[in-house]
């Protein structure tokens, strides 16, 4: 696995490492636990201090697999949030107690980093395929990917451009690969990228999909949008919020907001990106 600084060298020149803004998305939709919703989830923060919390989470990936192997269990090959949860695949056999000190362990990581930041955006699918005539599932969640990435890429862009400090600022633009959806991604990107009416395009530079076997920071990713889903259906539920994201809202170091979209506020957002020519029929 390489490490970020050469991972990105290609995109971002040497100098600017540290002042760039790595995004790392992370789509999240599970029928096993919920075919209602849709979730978009971001990480972003500079190129060191995704070094940091990089090098954090591996040792403690390691950590953890020195243990399982003197107890002669299987090893766990990375952090993958439901199917630790749900202590199901590598992490059967898992006692509640052991998986809720790796979970807190991670959080921990999270928040030492000093400086990680979340967005996390949810949809109904039901409304999406309302409101735009969906038919299928596919081109339902193809709608989410182009919608949510530009609203990600409009809100993240706009925070950027109001900090004086932050006009030589580059971001680069990590996501989870998917099956069928990366050149919807991509073309979402390029889209908003190469409209002249998007004054914050500049900062843009590239966005690129890779594999949790290739980026670490998907898998603290994973962990950020799993929870904001469950953050969700408890809100939903009228629950309150606790467990998981909770705890990393109180992390010093680690801040978020996290949105859901009633059927009105996606009347409006298709509006806007339909005017500025960037929303295509599917």
């Amino acid at each position: 696995m390489l490490p970020l600084c050469e991972m990105w060298a290609p995109f971002v020149p040497a100098l600017a490492f540290e002042r760039s803004i790595f995004v790392v998305l992370s789509g999240y939709f599970d029928e096993s636990e919920d075919d209602e919703w849709f979730n978009l989830g971001a990480m972003f923060s500079t190129g060191y201090k995704w070094t940091f919390l990089t090098v954090d989470w591996k040792r403690c990936l390691d950590e953890w697999n020195d243990r399982l192997t003197k107890q002669g269990r299987q090893n766990i090959s990375r952090f993958h949030a439901s199917d630790c949860w749900q202590r199901n695949k590598e992490f059967q056999g898992w006692t509640i107690e052991e998986r809720d000190k790796f979970l807190e362990e991670l959080r921990t990581i999270i928040g030492e980093a000093d400086g990680m930041h979340t967005i996390s955006y949810s949809v109904r699918l039901a409304q999406m395929a309302d409101i735009f005539g969906l038919d299928t599932p596919k081109k339902v969640k193809r709608e989410c990917y182009r919608m949510l990435v530009q609203y990600l890429m409009l809100q993240i862009g706009n925070d950027v451009g109001s900090r004086v400090d932050y006009q030589d600022t580059r971001i680069p633009l990590i996501h989870d690969r998917t099956t069928g959806y990366d050149v919807t991604i991509l073309k979402a990107f390029n889209q908003l990228k190469d409209d002249p009416a998007f004054a914050h395009r500049r900062f843009f530079s590239t966005i690129v999909p890779m594999s949790w076997e290739d980026s670490i920071p998907l898998q603290p990713t994973d962990m950020v949008a799993y929870e904001c889903r469950r953050d969700l259906r408890r809100h939903m539920n009228s629950i309150g919020a606790k467990g998981g994201m909770k705890s990393l809202l109180e992390l010093p170091g680690f801040g978020g907001s996290a949105f859901f979209f009633e059927k009105e506020n996606f009347i409006e957002l298709r509006t806007i990106l339909h005017d500025r020519g960037n929303l295509e029929r599917p």
